[in-house]
């Protein structure tokens, strides 16, 4: 695994800890890749799944100097939305990144 998918996958486990911040204890949600986040199995509700991606959006700022949108209007709707879990998140971070890149 290569620095920029290490740097991203910290930046998803830190917009986790942001999020858990702000939750009751009993709300906390599970640092992990595994973590599903949106979804049937999601452990955000709205509100929280909105604060989620925009502290995930300020990081990869600071870290990248890019600006991302992590939300389109298809992102919430697919099927296997890129928002299912830390982990698929993470991937969709690194192909936006590589898509500015280019």
């Amino acid at each position: 695994m290569n620095t920029t998918d290490e740097k991203i996958k910290q930046i998803v486990l830190n917009a986790i800890d942001e999020v858990n911040a702000h939750l009751p204890k009993d709300r906390h949600i599970q640092k992990s890749m595994d973590t599903v986040l949106y979804g049937r199995d999601g452990e955000l509700d709205s509100l929280s799944l909105m604060n989620f991606i925009v502290a995930t959006e300020q990081l990869i700022e600071k870290e990248f100097d890019a600006t991302v949108n992590l939300i389109d209007e298809n992102t919430l709707v697919l099927e296997d939305s890129p928002l299912r879990t830390a982990g698929t998140l993470s991937d969709h971070i690194r192909g936006l990144l590589q898509a500015k890149a280019s």
